[in-house]
């Protein structure tokens, strides 16, 4: 009858809709399974990557330490003058200790403690530079400091570099030079300051102290306090 027949039709309409639901609940079951294993293979490869960026920055953090050990050992090495004589104050007669130190070898200064003082006649100048990292910005900045010192090699009258770390999260970066003409040389060429670089985000600096030097004039400063 015509009852009989509009029951079924409402029936097989019924059963259509829910086999359409029915499909569309299994493709975003599998839309879901595929998201899933999309972000398991993505947090697979991050995390390899973050490993291989750790053990590079490893390798490169003991590559500029070997680099700035050499360096600092070069001017270690000049012939000093005799004990006694007029000290040159700007050429910075103590010598920071060689490549990275912890803060336990540093003095409240910040520099090596060292029970005399020796003169290098071949440094007539000293620029130092402290600076506050954050947490994460030590593998950058050492990557920048490592671009500033092969950016130095060839400058007139540069004798070397010595990075310390002086506390939890503060660095100390000195950098020898033979006269304060060649200094302000190089820190007057606009060109050589670009070629030096500039620090990477999270690095500030501290306003240098009487007598220590220029300040770096592209990073942020920080108050002591």
């Amino acid at each position: 009858t015509a009852a009989e027949s509009a029951r079924a039709a409402a029936a097989e309409d019924a059963l259509q809709k829910q086999v359409a639901a029915a499909a569309a609940a299994l493709e975003r079951s599998v839309a879901a399974e595929k998201a899933l294993r999309e972000m398991r293979e993505a947090a697979t490869l991050r995390a390899e990557l973050m490993n291989k960026e750790l053990q590079e920055a490893r390798r490169q953090l003991a590559a500029t330490e070997t680099l700035l050990a050499k360096r600092m050992a070069v001017v270690a090495s000049l012939p000093r003058r005799a004990r006694g004589g007029r000290k040159n104050k700007r050429a910075g007669a103590k010598v920071p200790g060689l490549g990275m130190a912890g803060p336990g070898a540093a003095t409240e200064t910040g520099m090596q403690d060292t029970t005399e003082e020796e003169e290098l006649p071949g440094v007539g100048h000293s620029n130092t530079n402290r600076y506050f990292l954050l947490p994460d910005a030590l593998f950058d900045f050492v990557k920048a400091l490592a671009k500033r010192e092969a950016s130095l090699q060839s400058v007139p009258g540069y004798l070397g570099i010595s990075l310390q770390q002086v506390g939890p999260q503060d660095f100390e970066v000195q950098t020898l030079w033979e006269s304060s003409q060649a200094f302000e040389a190089w820190s007057l060429d606009r060109r050589a300051q670009q070629q030096a670089g500039e620090m990477p985000p999270g690095v500030f600096q501290y306003l240098p102290k009487k007598g220590e030097g220029v300040p770096d004039g592209y990073t942020p400063f920080k108050s002591e306090t």
